[in-house]
């Protein structure tokens, strides 16, 4: 994305139009600047609506994906165990440590 900001600062001109820098896919690609903000005042005007799935749209294949797995790994809850179990769990674990130094 560096070359392609470097590129389109050299191509500018005084009334060329702002663009930002972005990645589609795997691709760089030029976007307008107003463009980027319409689309931010629409994802937030959406939001202040409660129309998250449309927020969502709004933001992108990408941004859908990473909200995914954030909800699949916040679900997920390491086990528990009591004292007694992980006295017993070490006790094994320290017998087993014993018997291979003993070999």
């Amino acid at each position: 994305m560096g070359t392609e900001a470097v590129l389109a600062l050299m191509e500018a001109t005084p009334t060329s139009q702002p663009v930002v820098i972005a990645l589609s896919g795997n691709q760089t690609v030029r976007v307008p600047l107003m463009h980027c903000v319409e689309k931010t005042l629409a994802v937030a005007q959406a939001m202040k609506e409660k129309r998250f799935k449309e927020a969502q749209e709004l933001r992108g294949r990408s941004f859908r994906a990473n909200l995914e797995i954030y909800i699949r790994l916040s679900k997920l809850r390491p086990k528990l165990f009591s004292n007694k179990e992980v006295f017993r769990l070490y006790s094994r674990l320290k017998m087993k440590i014993f018997c291979v130094s003993k070999i």
